[in-house]
């Protein structure tokens, strides 16, 4: 709308905003003349006039699935237009990071440092699953007796195993890479990796 104008000629100025930016207002010599992104008036004078213009802001909301499996780092919100976001999943004990998914449920990426260049709200969920451990037992020597317990197990669950002598034989103790770990026949623990005993 710039241009040459006669005296008492209708001038009407538009600002366009491009992307990632909103438009504030019209000043001259620093002070608002005008909100509106077109401004009318008469030409009576020469004007210098300026289009004010903001940069969007967009906020990040991100969270975990299932709850408390582990946490989000780097969320930084509120972002300007065209930032470069990077989020990170953390797993907890006893998780292991899947995916990341968007506001759709489309899965975004499999990594837990997710990068991304903002250009409006996002709505994110890392999810995690629960880890899987294998609890391998054996009776040495084989014919000295029956072990039942062994499986697969999930982070925390109770671990409880059983020998039993046979005839002709006493049960001694439960060991792990050559040490004892309990002397009692019922041994009970927590999985929290794989063991071999």
């Amino acid at each position: 709308g710039a241009g040459t104008y006669d005296l008492g000629e209708g001038v009407n100025l538009v600002a366009t905003p491009n992307a990632g930016y909103n438009f504030t207002n019209w000043t001259e010599n620093g002070t608002v003349v005008s909100t509106n992104a077109t401004y009318t008036f008469t030409a009576t004078a020469n004007r210098t006039l300026v289009a004010n213009f903001t940069q969007r802001t967009y906020n990040v909301t991100a969270t975990v699935d299932p709850a408390n499996s582990g946490t989000i780092s780097g969320n930084n919100s509120p972002y300007t237009y065209g930032t470069n976001v990077s989020l990170t999943a953390n797993a907890n004990a006893g998780y292991a990071f899947v995916n990341w998914t968007d506001e759709d449920a489309n899965v975004v990426s499999t990594n837990a440092n997710y990068q991304f260049t903002i250009d409006g709200n996002r709505t994110f969920v890392a999810h995690f699953e629960i880890e899987e451990y294998e609890i391998t037992v054996t009776a040495n020597p084989t014919a000295g007796g029956s072990v039942t317990g062994a499986g697969t197990f999930q982070y925390g669950q109770i671990v409880t195993l059983n020998a039993t002598a046979n005839t002709g034989y006493t049960f001694t103790n439960w060991t792990e890479n050559g040490s004892v770990v309990s002397s009692s026949a019922e041994y009970s623990f927590t999985a929290t990796a794989d063991r071999t005993l």
